[in-house]
């Protein structure tokens, strides 16, 4: 599946979902970049908003670990993608 064609929303939470450790906003912004580059919603404040966004409504989580904030898929978070967007998972 080519990952230009994933909405970015979902793409972050595709990221997130295979990701243990959970990730900043810049280290998403990194694994995005060549995949939507040249995109007006490719930079790290739209990216941030994505992240807010999906922190709102329970999807993810967001935590401090060596005073850097990181997001994490919560397990509501799992559940949801798994239910909703499994294909692009």
């Amino acid at each position: 599946m080519d990952e230009s064609n994933i909405p970015m929303r979902y793409n972050i939470i595709r990221v997130l979902f295979h990701q243990e450790g959970g990730m900043t906003a810049q280290e998403i912004y990194k694994n995005f970049f060549n995949i939507y580059q040249g995109e007006i919603q490719c930079n790290i404040n739209e990216i941030d908003k994505q992240l807010m966004s999906l922190t709102t409504v329970g999807i993810l989580e967001v935590y401090e670990e060596a005073f850097v904030f990181k997001y994490r898929i919560t397990e509501y978070g799992r559940k949801r993608a798994d239910k909703n967007i499994s294909k692009y998972l």
